[in-house]
């Protein structure tokens, strides 16, 4: 044995700490990764729950009463935008939409 190869063969055995530590530091991040998403599919349900819960505080579900207002109101604009369509070339069309609009 040489003395250049016992003197790479010492250096490699010195610089193997130092490639264990860069290993592990590209490592630990992904392992904390894979643990968060672990963690997130074991309570998604949970987690989905408590954000369907915080929604339904900003912004309350309409009553039955509402919702039928509502689409009650988007009928009538979309026939009064039918009657003024047919105003110009069908007047007893568009004069019958009009008394469609109002109950």
């Amino acid at each position: 044995m040489s003395f250049l190869t016992l003197l790479f063969a010492e250096t490699a055995w010195f610089a193997l700490p130092f490639e264990l530590t860069k290993i592990t530091a590209i490592l630990w991040p992904l392992l904390g990764l894979a643990a968060i998403a672990a963690l997130l599919m074991l309570f998604k349900p949970l987690l989905s729950g408590i954000l369907h819960a915080a929604l339904l505080l900003m912004k309350p579900r309409k009553s039955l009463e509402q919702r039928i207002a509502e689409h009650n109101a988007t009928e009538r604009k979309l026939l009064h935008r039918k009657a003024n369509d047919q105003d110009g070339s069908q007047v007893a069309i568009a004069t019958d939409l009009r008394l469609l609009r109002w109950p």
